[in-house]
């Protein structure tokens, strides 16, 4: 392991990622803004691999996550993101482990679904 710091590995792996990641986040936030904004809200996160989405309050998450996964999309229902204090109808939608294609299909899937 230290060899692979000293040697600058870890370094030039870190740089190439962050890269690769911030191309797909902004890539995906394009997307929603243009293809879902009069029905989503959601921010441009500044890290991690998500982007937190809360749908209109008319958007059924379990019938829409149903409906998707027939067309080969996997998203959450959004159960697991509500709490007593806390009741969004919102998901978060990943674009770490996806291509750029892939993320377009997505958007546009659930765009055909909403």
């Amino acid at each position: 392991m230290s060899e692979l710091i000293q040697d600058g590995t870890i370094q030039r792996y870190l740089r190439k990622t962050l890269t690769v990641y911030e191309e797909r986040r902004n890539h995906l936030c394009s997307l929603l803004q243009s293809e879902l904004l009069d029905v989503i809200n959601f921010s441009v996160p500044e890290g991690g691999m998500t982007v937190w989405t809360e749908f209109n309050k008319s958007i059924n998450l379990k019938k829409l996550a149903k409906q998707a996964y027939n067309k080969g999309l996997y998203i959450s229902d959004g159960e697991i993101h509500k709490y007593p204090t806390y009741n969004e109808n919102g998901i978060r939608l990943g674009f770490a482990s996806s291509s750029l294609d892939s993320l377009s299909k997505s958007v546009e899937i659930l765009r055909a679904l909403i």
